[in-house]
């Protein structure tokens, strides 16, 4: 069972909006998650903006595993405001290279609408996150 929400699931990343959204928000968590420098600045901002869904920064995605993706997404939006303020922090620093990081993810940052459509999609796989979580148990 759980293998079949798996393939249906992959089969709708495919749709070339989804997928794209989907690429797009992956290619933000990389960069932040590759900086390991900013991890704890990340946390810090999150634990002050959001202090009630502290987690740890951002996660990785195995693509064999759609739950990866599930995670990834809903951590994602759990850390948007911490994410903006972290770049608009970097972009004001006085070093050259914080700078240029905090240019790159404003570049990768998502759009509003592009924020509500990830947020939509984290509602839609929920259910079936649950469904493969309880599956995965028995």
């Amino acid at each position: 069972m759980a293998q079949t929400i798996q393939l249906a699931l992959g089969d709708g990343f495919g749709i070339i909006e989804v997928n794209g959204l989907i690429n797009k928000a992956k290619a933000l968590n990389s960069y932040v998650n590759g900086k390991n420098k900013y991890h704890e600045q990340l946390y810090t901002l999150q634990a002050t903006l959001n202090p009630q869904h502290l987690i740890s920064p951002l996660s990785s995605d195995t693509k064999t595993c759609w739950n990866s993706t599930y995670n990834l997404l809903k951590n994602l939006l759990l850390l948007r405001n911490a994410i903006e303020r972290l770049a608009n922090d970097l972009k004001q620093s006085i070093n050259q290279q914080e700078r240029q990081d905090g240019v790159k993810v404003l570049e990768l940052l998502l759009l509003v609408e592009e924020w509500n459509s990830l947020d939509e999609l984290a509602n839609l796989l929920h259910p079936f996150a649950q469904t493969t979580g309880y599956i995965e148990r028995n």
